[in-house]
């Protein structure tokens, strides 16, 4: 009897681990997918900035995401005269996929609002239901970005 009581309580322990790692993965995606759409605020926004979320690796890869970013969704409201004010992201966690120290997410970002101007007019934008697959790699007990694929129609001109 002692040993089934035992084993009862055992088993939440067993299972605080995974439930962690699950919360601080989604965490980490979410920081890193509202910081993508915070570029269009300051793009000037330094590569370094990312390494908290990102293995030094990927680095090349959020880079070239940049470039997507600045010559798809800045540059064009530049010359428009548009000014971005303001930027919120709802981001919804599909899936976690978790085997050992590496991680593959499924997340889509339900909603991007834009709060922009032109002139002295003042509106709101949208962008949403972009997917994106991201794999981690927990290292050093943290968990980090390995690779991001984004599904916006941007991001797939240069696949």
């Amino acid at each position: 009897m002692k040993k089934i009581v035992l084993v009862i309580l055992l088993i939440p322990l067993m299972f605080a681990g995974c439930v962690s790692d699950r919360d601080t993965i989604k965490d980490t995606v979410g920081i890193f997918l509202e910081a993508r759409w915070k570029l269009l605020l300051n793009y000037n926004t330094p590569i370094e900035d990312y390494y908290d979320l990102v293995l030094e690796s990927s680095l090349p890869e959020i880079q070239k995401d940049k470039e997507i970013i600045k010559k798809h969704l800045i540059d064009p409201r530049s010359k428009e005269g548009i000014t971005i004010h303001n930027v919120r992201v709802v981001t919804r966690i599909d899936s976690i996929n978790i085997k050992g120290n590496s991680a593959e997410v499924r997340a889509t970002v339900e909603e991007v609002e834009l709060d922009e101007q032109i002139g002295e007019e003042k509106y709101t934008s949208f962008i949403s239901g972009i997917e994106h697959d991201i794999n981690l790699v927990k290292k050093n007990g943290k968990w980090l970005i390995t690779s991001h694929k984004s599904y916006d129609i941007f991001s797939q001109l240069y696949d």
